[in-house]
C-alpha cells in the first residue's frame, strides 16, 4: 500500500500513536473552565443533526445546526476527535431571516479516530447542544501487523497499552464497545458461536450427560451423537440468523475480522470420543463413502467386514447394529489393533486358552477374519466397557446372570464357559494389562475409524467455512474464521 495515501492504515494508525504520545490524547468533549457553556447564551442552538451515525474515511459529513434563538453573529463549527485535536473547523454566518437552521459539510479524509465530536460556538459562546459520529477505519488490505489484546479494558488503560505496542483488542458479539471506539483501538467480535463449535465449554452438562450416557451403552448409537449436530439443518439455520444478526451490528466499523469461537472442536479436543452419528451425519456418511468405494462390497472389501450390503440411507433404516457407521467408533478401532495383536502373539484361541487358563469357544474351522476368529475374546471386552468399575459385583450388576453372559459371548450355539465373574474379570484385566504391551503392527485394519475421521473433519471444517460465507455475505469485507487452535491428536478431536 502506498504510504502518501493519507487513507493507508500504517499512516493513519502511525499518525494517531504520535498524536497520542505527543500528549494531545486529551478527553474530547472535555473543555476548559473558561470555555465550558454557561448561561442562556449557551443555549441557542438546540440541536444538530447530522445525515448518519458512522460515516466513511474520506466521505463527506453534511449537518444542520437548528436553533432556538436566532443569532445575530457567525457560528463556529469545530470537529474534535477522541484524541483532542481540532480536526477542522468552519465559520458560518448568521441565517437569513426567517431561517430556524444552519447547514454545514465536512470532508473526512482528515479523520484518525473511531469517535468524534461536533462542538459550536454562537457568537464566540460555547453551545451546550452538539453532536458526536464515529468514522471507520480505511478499507483497505490488512498489510502490517496488529498486536490485539484478548482482555477487556476499561477506560484509564489504552495510553498505556500504546505505549506497550498494543493496537487492537476484544469485543463482545452483542453491543457497542463503545470505550474500545472512544479510545480508538481497533478490536474484533469474539465468540459469535461457542455453544455451537466448542459444545464442551459452553454446555458442560448437556456434554457429560451425553458422556456419561454412552459410556454405560456404547453400542448404542443413537447416544452417540453430537448436539447440536454440524450436519443438521436447523443449526445452519441457527447459525445463519445469528451470525447475519452479529455481523450486521459491527460492519459499519469495520473490525479486524469475527471470531465464530475460540477453543472449538467436535467433542471434547483429547477426549476418546465418536461424534457424531445422528440421522443427518449417517445420510451424509453414507453419500461420503458412495463417493469413495462406489459400491457397498467395495467397503465391505477395504474394511474387511462381510455383511455390508446397504448404504445407510437406504429408505427405512435396517438393522442399527449392521450399519456401516456402526463400524466406525473408536471402540472398534481399538478392537482391530487389538485382535491384530492377539493374532501376532498367540496365533489361535486355542493357545491363548492354555496361557490364560480360559476355555473360550474356538472359531468355525476355516474362518479367516480375524474379527470373527477373536470374537470369543472381544465379546467380552465390548461387554466389559460398559462397566465403570471393574470388579465382579459391578460385572454382575451390569451384565446379568452369568449364564446369560456365557451364551451372549458364545459362537453358533457354543457358549463360553465362565463359571465365576472373578474368571471373567482375570480375563478382562488380563487383556487391558497385555494390550499396551502388542508391538505389532500386521494386518491392524482401522479403515473403518479413518473414512469417519476425515469424515468428521470434513464435516466441521465445511460447518465452519459455511459460517464464514454467511459473514462474508453480509460483509463482504470482513475476514471471519476462528481462533484457540489445538494441537494435533488423533483420538478426540484435538484438531482445530
Amino acid at each position: 500500500m502506498n504510504e502518501s495515501d493519507p487513507r493507508g492504515r500504517r499512516r493513519f494508525l502511525r499518525t494517531a500513536l504520535r498524536t497520542a504520545f505527543s500528549g494531545a490524547a486529551l478527553t474530547a468533549h472535555a473543555q476548559s473552565p473558561e470555555t465550558k457553556p454557561r448561561g442562556p447564551e449557551a443555549m441557542q442552538v438546540g440541536r444538530v443533526a447530522l445525515d448518519r451515525d458512522v460515516y466513511e474515511t474520506g466521505g463527506v459529513l453534511n449537518g444542520e445546526i437548528h436553533f432556538l434563538r436566532l443569532p445575530a453573529g457567525p457560528t463556529h463549527v469545530q470537529w474534535i476527535d477522541s484524541f483532542g485535536r481540532a480536526v477542522a473547523e468552519l465559520t458560518l454566518p448568521a441565517p437569513k431571516a426567517g431561517a430556524a437552521s444552519l447547514p454545514f459539510s465536512l470532508h473526512l479524509s482528515a479523520g484518525l479516530t473511531y469517535s468524534n465530536w461536533i462542538r459550536l460556538k454562537v457568537d464566540g459562546v460555547p453551545q451546550v447542544a452538539g453532536k458526536n459520529f464515529l468514522l471507520s477505519p480505511p478499507r483497505d488490505a490488512w498489510e502490517d501487523y496488529h498486536v490485539i489484546s484478548w482482555a477487556n479494558y476499561p477506560d484509564g488503560f489504552y495510553d498505556r497499552l500504546r505505549e506497550a505496542g498494543i493496537d487492537a483488542t476484544i469485543a463482545g458479539r452483542e453491543g457497542e464497545p463503545s470505550n474500545v471506539l472512544d479510545n480508538n483501538f481497533r478490536f474484533y467480535v469474539e465468540q459469535m458461536a461457542p455453544d455451537i463449535f466448542a459444545i464442551y465449554i459452553n454446555h458442560r452438562t448437556l456434554w457429560y450427560d451425553v458422556v456419561n450416557n454412552f459410556s454405560t451403552d456404547r453400542e448404542n448409537l443413537k447416544l452417540w451423537v453430537r448436539k447440536p449436530c454440524l450436519n443438521d439443518p436447523k443449526t445452519d439455520a441457527e447459525l445463519h440468523e445469528r451470525l447475519t444478526r452479529y455481523v450486521r451490528e459491527h460492519k459499519a466499523l469495520r473490525p479486524l475480522y469475527y471470531n465464530i469461537a475460540d477453543e472449538l472442536g467436535q467433542g471434547w479436543q483429547i477426549k476418546a470420543n465418536d461424534f457424531c452419528h445422528s440421522e443427518f451425519c449417517t445420510a451424509k456418511f453414507a453419500a461420503y463413502l458412495r463417493g469413495m468405494y462406489g459400491t457397498p462390497e467395495r467397503v465391505s472389501q477395504a474394511w474387511e467386514t462381510r455383511e455390508l450390503s446397504h448404504w445407510d440411507d437406504t429408505a427405512g433404516l435396517w438393522d442399527e447394529s449392521r450399519l456401516m457407521i456402526a463400524h466406525t467408533t473408536t471402540d472398534r478401532a481399538f478392537d482391530a489393533v487389538a485382535v491384530a495383536g492377539l493374532q501376532a502373539k498367540y496365533g489361535t484361541i486355542t493357545r491363548l486358552n492354555q496361557e490364560w487358563g480360559t476355555s473360550l469357544a474356538e472359531p468355525a474351522e476355516g474362518t479367516r477374519s480375524l474379527r470373527e476368529r477373536w470374537e470369543p475374546v472381544m465379546a467380552v471386552i465390548r461387554d466389559a466397557r460398559a462397566v465403570a468399575k471393574l470388579d465382579e459385583a459391578s460385572l454382575e450388576k451390569k451384565l446379568g446372570p452369568l449364564d446369560a453372559a456365557n451364551q451372549r459371548w458364545g459362537k453358533r450355539g457354543n457358549p463360553a464357559n465362565f463359571r465365576t465373574w472373578t474368571e471373567v474379570l482375570a480375563l478382562v484385566n488380563r487383556f487391558y494389562s497385555e494390550l499396551p504391551r502388542m508391538r505389532s503392527t500386521e494386518d491392524w485394519n482401522i479403515t473403518p475409524w479413518c473414512d469417519f475421521r476425515n469424515f468428521m473433519d470434513e464435516t466441521f471444517a465445511d460447518a465452519v467455512l459455511r459460517a464464514a460465507a454467511v459473514c462474508k455475505a453480509e460483509d463482504p469485507d470482513a475476514r471471519c474464521a476462528t481462533e484457540g487452535g489445538q494441537s494435533p491428536f488423533p483420538f478426540g478431536w484435538y484438531n482445530y
